[in-house]
């Protein structure tokens, strides 16, 4: 089962358990306010993996930036416009965006990296530094990890599926080999109705 065939089977289910988590993530909130604080008159930011919710993209929008929401999975981007009919979303390959060179201000990827293999990653974080203008600004969130490999599907929708995550090391060393400086690191333990692995959240700056 590829990734845009996994997300089109779950992306129903995940909508319904997902849809408000954000109501219960202060932590997660405070990261967004901070990010979206940083711009002024520019202000464009793709958020990508919007998933079926585009919850990211619709608080994103609520301070004030233009988002455009991406995501692999055609079920995905068709959930997201019925819930936010106002906000844009377009089906694509994070990997291989169809967007011009430096034609961002912004990008969020919250925990989108871990169905690529890691081998994969310095590519798809090359196409991110790719979509964005200089000095341009990287929201990076990630479940830390020690490596790849296949775990119980924890959404049931088939017996295993592909996990990649990478250590917080390995995370900054990823952001600095392929076009980024570092510019903040938060690190939080999960909440009560996570899985039980700590949250990675960096921002960087696009070279």
């Amino acid at each position: 089962m590829t990734v845009t065939d996994y997300w089109d089977a779950v992306a129903q289910r995940y909508l319904d358990l997902f849809r408000d988590e954000f109501d219960d993530k202060p932590f997660d909130l405070a990261i967004l306010r901070s990010f979206a604080a940083h711009f002024q008159q520019t202000r464009s930011i793709v958020d990508v993996g919007c998933g079926p919710c585009g919850a990211l993209s619709r608080i994103l929008s609520g301070y004030g930036l233009t988002v455009t929401g991406i995501d692999i999975s055609h079920k995905c981007v068709a959930l997201a416009k019925t819930e936010q009919p106002d906000l844009d979303f377009q089906v694509m390959d994070m990997a291989k965006m169809s967007f011009p060179d430096k034609g961002f201000d912004g990008l969020v990827a919250y925990y989108v990296l871990h169905y690529t293999p890691i081998s994969d990653l310095p590519g798809v974080i090359r196409e991110f530094a790719r979509v964005l203008k200089p000095g341009g600004r990287l929201l990076l969130v990630a479940k830390e990890g020690d490596g790849e490999g296949w775990i119980d599907d924890p959404m049931g929708i088939t017996d295993q599926v592909f996990w990649s995550a990478p250590s917080l090391a390995d995370l900054q060393n990823l952001l600095t080999d392929n076009g980024f400086t570092i510019s903040d690191c938060q690190v939080r333990k999960p909440h009560a109705q996570e899985i039980d692995v700590r949250r990675i959240y960096l921002t960087a700056i696009r070279i």
